[in-house]
């Protein structure tokens, strides 16, 4: 063998241990990122289970049980206009049942 065969062996060893170290670091920052980020996040809520607990909040049943009324607040109102509206809705069709009979 010549020394020129020497010298490119041992540049390609160089070469794929340094490769191998910057493959290593950037595996063990990926991981501790992940392990932080795992570590400092809240518990997180299901979007349904939210949403289900703002639609019982927004719905008015009847004295009698039959009729259930959904409210929709995609205007954002606050929950005492609501409340109102919930209120006024359920007079509304106390008043409309009791004329009927």
């Amino acid at each position: 063998m010549k020394l020129s065969d020497f010298n490119s062996v041992y540049l390609e060893n160089t070469v794929f241990y340094e490769v191998i170290k910057m493959l290593r670091f950037r595996v063990i920052c990926l991981i501790s990122i992940f392990i932080l980020t795992a570590c400092t996040r809240d518990v997180a809520v299901p979007e349904e289970k939210v949403k289900k607990e703002k639609n019982e909040e927004n719905i008015a049943v009847t004295a009698v049980g039959k009729i259930t009324f959904q409210i929709f607040n995609t205007v954002k109102v606050p929950q005492e206009k609501v409340e109102f509206i919930k209120e006024e809705l359920l007079d509304a069709y106390d008043d409309i049942q009791n004329s009927i009979y």
